[in-house]
């Protein structure tokens, strides 16, 4: 099994990014992508400042005064998720999904609790799933690749790396799986 699974395994959604686009992951400690919550930046601020219950609470608040609010729901998922509430977030993820399936924050997030667990076949329906509903999801093209390259898919493997680096050219560790994709091909 490659590392990248076993760090997504041992890794819990990480405040680093949540109030930019999704940051790539990888076995080099890069944080676990965030979704992109501008509406909420009360919870935001909590959640990057490892402040869980309050940003829990105030998500919670928040969607009392909007119960579709997508941003709240994904982020309390998020919440919960990082404060090993498994049960829990994966249902309130589903919610987000159901309150906007077309987002595809919420599928990677799901994609990586399944990754997480164990769950490949799901794991890659989500992450093909959010990256359907956004192609600039960097991470999601990152984990697709990997997954795929797990299961021996070598050229989808290669255009979900070529997807990730065109959607993030930052994102060092899709540099370098698509190198070693392209070695490997000979």
């Amino acid at each position: 099994m490659f590392e990248w699974i076993r760090s997504v395994r041992r890794s819990s959604p990480s405040p680093a990014a949540i109030a930019r686009a999704p940051a790539p992951v990888s076995s080099s400690s890069r944080p676990i992508p965030e979704p992109v919550a501008k509406p909420l930046p009360e919870v935001v601020q909590l959640y990057r400042s490892h402040q869980f219950a309050k940003a829990e609470q105030a998500a919670r608040a928040a969607l009392v005064s909007n119960p579709s609010d997508y941003d709240a729901t994904l982020v309390l998922g998020l919440v919960m998720l990082q404060c090993k509430r498994q049960a829990e977030g994966l249902k309130v993820l589903k919610q987000a999904l159901a309150l906007d399936p077309k987002r595809g924050e919420a599928h990677l997030h799901l994609g990586l609790q399944y990754l997480r667990g164990g769950r490949m076949d799901e794991a890659l329906a989500a992450l093909q799933t959010a990256v359907k509903c956004d192609p600039r999801l960097a991470d999601a093209q990152f984990h697709l690749g990997n997954l795929l390259r797990e299961r021996g898919r070598t050229e989808e493997s290669v255009q979900a790396c070529r997807a990730a680096v065109h959607a993030d050219p930052k994102h060092a560790d899709a540099h370098n799986n698509l190198a070693s994709l392209l070695r490997d091909q000979g």
